[in-house]
């Protein structure tokens, strides 16, 4: 009894770490996206840098908008289709960046920014 208690305790344990593993690796790439668009901001004015709030709201779109990109991934199986989808919510993350989350100033700065940094 005491064996089938250690290795239930013991597979949940390994079900558990998994889960997280798999929430783990969007995490890392938000922060790189996040990361990113600090320095595209910073590169075109110093002084328009992203509040605590504004850093929070990108990570929760972006890790969203990677939930609904591998859902789409998943479930549609025409390759034209699923690239126009997932085009689609590039789209949309990219409004919802420009209009929900940046000031108009932190808009320009990264504009220039991400000129400045490709040359």
């Amino acid at each position: 009894m005491k064996q089938i208690k250690l290795l239930l305790s013991l597979f949940f344990v390994v079900a558990i770490s998994f889960s997280s593993v798999a929430q783990d690796k969007s995490a890392i790439q938000s922060t790189k996206k996040l990361e990113q668009l600090k320095k595209e901001i910073v590169a075109g004015d110093a002084t328009a840098k992203l509040t605590n709030k504004q850093e929070k709201n990108f990570t929760a779109a972006f890790i969203e908008n990677q939930k609904e990109i591998k859902k789409i991934q998943k479930t549609v199986k025409d390759k034209t289709e699923k690239q126009a989808q997932v085009k689609e919510l590039y789209k949309i993350f990219s409004l919802k960046l420009r209009n929900d989350i940046l000031t108009k100033a932190q808009n320009t700065a990264r504009q220039k920014g991400r000129k400045l940094l490709k040359k």
